[in-house]
């Protein structure tokens, strides 16, 4: 554990430097910190082996064409290990540099402090999980920029970009819509009553809900014959999303930062789809859209529940922040042991 000890302390030591838009040497210190740490991965998450194998297979056009990880992704898989003939772990570092850059410049903008932000972001585990999953991470982060030109109402960047997404991971056309939805309709609020009658809807849904995901998509089929059956691990998370959003979000709704208000609607449906990842850890993947505006939502809870003498209660926040990312890495988070890629060429030689 000791390169995610050291890693943490980091980013937590830096995370109180960061102001929002102003871009100085911390920010340059931040960014190399997580851009390394990902970047120099080795044989880490659950897809990182099936994408090397996917990555030195000879496709042709055709299969590319009808590729189940995306058009977008498997060209540039092809681009990476046909034309530049680099090896796998130059395309895992190009991937992680994108991903990390567009998450980074999204709290910059958009969180009021975006520091505590993205030391959520990191407690969270969201930061971990795009290991696992990075061809989905990829897709989300740089929807979250096309999200940012499309409030600044530059919309021919913002929709190249959304296509470049739905490109790399098919799903990201749902959020895309739903975030688009959202902030169109600004006065929109989803009400609490709403968030549980849904996701009671859902969770009894679930079998037609599966069945028509993988009867109709072929990119989804393969997950029929997969396990899919959720552990207490899952449990657990779900768990931990449910307090946090019923008993400390929505109680103190009022205080989020206005602005942020649309983030909040965001997390909502976020907490809708959990309640399909109780039978199926698949959509933890899907709840993921919107549970990654939780560093925001939750960084202004921060600042309007602690005052300056609260130094105690402050204390206890980042401990559990601590505590959990800790317990998501050893235990669920199948990024355990870290292992980069020059401990691995040593090992070899």
């Amino acid at each position: 554990m000791i390169p995610y000890v050291i890693f943490y302390i980091l980013i937590f030591l830096l995370s109180f430097k960061i102001k929002k838009n102003k871009f100085d040497i911390y920010d340059i210190f931040m960014l190399e910190i997580l851009i390394v740490f990902s970047s120099i991965r080795y044989g880490i998450g659950t897809d990182y082996f099936l994408y090397q194998r996917i990555y030195l297979s000879s496709r042709t056009h055709t299969i590319l064409a009808s590729d189940r990880t995306g058009i977008g992704f498997s060209v540039l898989e092809r681009f990476f290990s046909k034309t530049l003939n680099l090896d796998y772990t130059y395309f895992v570092a190009f991937c992680a540099i994108i991903t990390i850059i567009c998450f980074y410049i999204f709290f910059k903008k958009n969180s009021n402090k975006p520091g505590r932000s993205i030391l959520i972001f990191v407690a969270l585990s969201f930061y971990t999980s795009s290991f696992n999953a990075f061809r989905q991470y990829l897709s989300l982060s740089i929807i979250l920029i096309g999200y940012i030109f499309f409030q600044d109402k530059k919309y021919i960047k913002s929709i190249i970009l959304f296509i470049i997404s739905v490109s790399f991971h098919s799903s990201a056309i749902i959020p895309i819509a739903l975030y688009l939805i959202i902030l169109i309709l600004k006065k929109i609020e989803i009400k609490t009553i709403y968030v549980i009658i849904l996701s009671i809807i859902l969770y009894f849904l679930y079998d037609p809900i599966f069945n028509l995901l993988i009867n109709n998509s072929n990119a989804y089929a393969i997950y029929e014959y997969y396990d899919l059956v959720p552990g207490i691990g899952t449990y657990l998370i779900v768990l931990f999303y449910y307090s946090l959003y019923f008993f400390l979000i929505v109680p103190n709704r009022k205080k989020i930062d206005v602005s942020h208000k649309k983030y909040l609607n965001l997390i909502s449906i976020g907490i809708c789809v959990l309640s399909l990842q109780l039978h199926n850890w698949l959509f933890s993947r899907a709840s993921s859209y919107f549970m990654i505006f939780l560093p925001i939502i939750l960084s202004d809870y921060y600042d309007k529940r602690f005052n300056v003498n609260s130094k105690l209660e402050k204390i206890i926040f980042h401990l559990l922040l601590f505590v959990y990312f800790f317990a998501y890495v050893r235990t669920f988070g199948g990024v355990y042991p870290y292992k980069s890629i020059f401990s691995i060429n040593i090992w070899c030689n």
